[in-house]
């Protein structure tokens, strides 16, 4: 009721399906080309998994998948189809994620009240019983 979750969802297994192949993909649009027709037809795009519009050098950073070089290269030449002028990809070793629940913590302990809101009405935020030990 807060907010502050927008809801669940399922995470496809992308490896099991086959694409094991991750890589952050900048593209620079041609000039006549217009940025919401381009996002639009991005969507029949499978393999482009978000696209984040971008200030600087480039237009638009993709995340893209796909089972091998080959394939990555065919996504390529359809962004360039699509009005992608220039194309630069770097494939993906490893990630690390972070829990964005952090950002609750951090907004609740910068409150002067320390109180939030759950379920419509304020309530007080729960407090450490014991205080920790200092580490030796």
């Amino acid at each position: 009721q807060s907010g502050v979750l927008s809801g669940y969802h399922a995470q496809l297994d992308l490896a099991t399906l086959g694409y094991t192949l991750h890589s952050l993909t900048d593209a620079k649009l041609k000039e006549a080309v217009d940025r919401l027709a381009f996002e639009h037809d991005l969507s029949e795009v499978p393999q482009v998994l978000s696209a984040v519009h971008t200030t600087g050098e480039f237009d638009y950073q993709m995340r893209i998948v796909s089972r091998s070089t080959n394939e990555l290269e065919s996504v390529g030449d359809t962004l360039r189809q699509l009005g992608a002028r220039d194309i630069q990809s770097r494939i993906v070793l490893g990630e690390t994620t972070y829990n964005p629940a952090r950002l609750l913590e951090k907004v609740l302990e910068e409150r002067n009240d320390h109180d939030f809101k759950v379920g419509g009405r304020w309530r007080p935020r729960c407090r450490r019983a014991v205080p920790r030990d200092p580490q030796p």
